[in-house]
């Protein structure tokens, strides 16, 4: 009976050796799957800041190029005006010219 009862300790430890070494996998796998994991959630916090970051840069260049639309608006109304004013001053330069070619009130 003590022979029986030592096999069977002996039997009983390696199944627990086995168990415990098969534990010691899923342990392992675990530990593997958690950094991975951790690792896929910073990635993914990297990308969102990323999207973020192109929003508000796409943003702002909108804001800028609807303000130089704006100002090439300006410029060209200026330019505008400024060619009426000039063809004003040629009209009325023309309409006070005296036969000679000189303008009255011209020093020059």
């Amino acid at each position: 009976m003590n022979v029986d009862f030592t096999e069977m300790k002996i039997r009983n430890n390696e199944t627990v050796s086995q168990e415990l070494g098969k534990i010691e996998v899923v342990q392992k796998k675990i530990h593997a799957l958690e950094e991975a994991l951790v690792a896929q959630a910073q990635l993914e916090e990297a990308v969102q800041r990323a999207r973020e970051r192109v929003a508000a840069q796409t943003a702002e260049t909108v804001k800028q190029r609807e303000k130089n639309y704006r100002g090439s608006e300006q410029v060209h109304d200026h330019e505008e005006s400024f060619g009426e004013r000039h063809r004003g001053i040629e009209t009325h330069f023309q309409q006070h010219e005296r036969s000679d070619g000189s303008v009255p009130g011209n020093r020059w």
